[in-house]
């Protein structure tokens, strides 16, 4: 890798870094407007600073996230055709709780 590209990605690295302290949740897949094209999914969410994370589809009811190769995975069993709108939000050990803005995403299959 050149040297000059190197420097630009640890640059932005840093910029990233230095926005996200400990805690946060970031709502990493699916993207917005992102079409899902089979009936199973996992919803993949970054977070730090927490002991649960948690998803809501659609203004349910929120459902554990498991925690593997450092993110946090929502298996969506039973997704259906339509329009559907996600939140994943953060619980720390001291009972705050922080949430990602809502991400609407489309199911076809």
């Amino acid at each position: 890798m050149p040297i000059s590209l190197a420097f630009h990605k640890n640059r932005l690295k840093t910029k990233l870094v230095g926005r996200l302290t400990p805690p946060f949740v970031v709502l990493d897949y699916p993207r917005e407007r992102e079409v899902i094209r089979h009936p199973f999914y996992s919803v993949r969410v970054g977070a730090e600073g927490g002991h649960n994370v948690e998803v809501s589809v659609d203004g349910g009811t929120w459902q554990r996230c498991r925690h593997a190769v450092g993110f946090w995975w929502f298996d969506w069993p039973h997704v259906t055709p339509g329009v559907h709108t996600i939140v994943a939000r953060l619980i720390t050990p001291m009972g705050q709780v922080k949430k990602t803005k809502p991400r609407t995403c489309r199911a076809i299959f």
